[in-house]
């Protein structure tokens, strides 16, 4: 029967979303408590396994996770597998019962309606992240290479960050921020007008900053992240623990910017402040390159 197994499927995805649920509150709970002097870094990566948690079955995620189904089973009075006890029906009786075929249930009125809405949310999600990675493949291709002196630099602080492929690197006349674009084929955005009011080492740090998320593999999160968005767009706790992934993340690339430059933090921070005025003075409707460029992060 199509109709109860989507009934059955739609189950397991709304005991899957709580379990997911159950395990990023307690996530928060233990990042101010007993985890909130932990790094960023590591921060970032427990909202990462939070966030695997919504993508993959419980099956596919055994150990640390099951304490969240554990917690469910807590909430439930009866043993699973021991029918409860039914006033005047004795053992047999109630045995019978159990044993007994369910009669067929008919398929709701509004089944059919909720997987449509589903199905034309996630085509909506899925239309704008297609519609996103057209219009900055579309941008790439009106930046230019940089001058062989940033190419160089870029190539050396590569090096210095221990990546083994080099992004390609393309320079922008339009203000804005540093950024990565691609998930195969990265590129490294560079703005001129944002280069041009940093000193020399301000700029390795923001480019230090950049190279950081390709070091810690941040773009596959990223995309990972995507995918949660629309597949669940209607479970505002995905959302949520994709902020929590962001913000982390943001910390964790600066901490290691400043720990591998010259600058004190306050100097970067006002780097940083740099590039957001530089993104204000900005013309309106621009693409955003930026992998993570949104104002409530800065």
């Amino acid at each position: 029967m199509i109709g109860q197994d989507l009934i059955e499927a739609a189950g397991l995805l709304w005991g899957g979303l709580w379990h997911a649920t159950v395990l990023a509150i307690v996530t928060a709970v233990a990042s101010v408590t007993i985890l909130r002097r932990c790094s960023p870094a590591v921060q970032a990566l427990l909202w990462t396994v939070v966030l695997l948690k919504f993508l993959l079955p419980a099956g596919l995620m055994p150990g640390l996770f099951s304490f969240s189904s554990s917690l469910t089973a807590l909430w439930q009075p009866t043993a699973a597998g021991a029918p409860a006890a039914l006033p005047g029906i004795d053992g047999a009786a109630a045995f019978a019962l159990e044993a007994a075929p369910a009669a067929p249930q008919g398929q709701p009125w509004y089944a059919g309606a909720l997987v449509l809405l589903y199905l034309a949310g996630v085509s909506y999600f899925l239309f704008r992240w297609g519609l996103e990675s057209y219009r900055l493949r579309r941008e790439l291709k009106r930046l230019t290479p940089p001058q062989p002196p940033l190419a160089a630099e870029v190539s050396r602080l590569s090096r210095s960050a221990g990546l083994r492929r080099v992004p390609r690197v393309r320079v922008s006349e339009t203000p804005g921020s540093p950024c990565l674009v691609g998930l195969f084929r990265t590129t490294l955005v560079l703005p001129v007008p944002v280069l041009a009011r940093l000193d020399a080492e301000s700029r390795r740090a923001l480019i230090r900053h950049e190279l950081a998320h390709l070091r810690r593999g941040d773009l596959w999160v990223r995309w990972l992240q995507n995918l949660a968005r629309t597949l669940f767009f209607f479970w505002p706790p995905v959302w949520w623990v994709c902020r929590r992934i962001e913000r982390f993340t943001e910390m964790a690339c600066d901490q290691w910017a400043v720990a591998a430059s010259r600058l004190s933090q306050r100097q970067y921070a006002e780097s940083v402040l740099e590039v957001a005025r530089c993104l204000a003075a900005g013309p309106p409707g621009r693409v955003n390159l930026a992998l993570v460029g949104r104002g409530p992060l800065l």
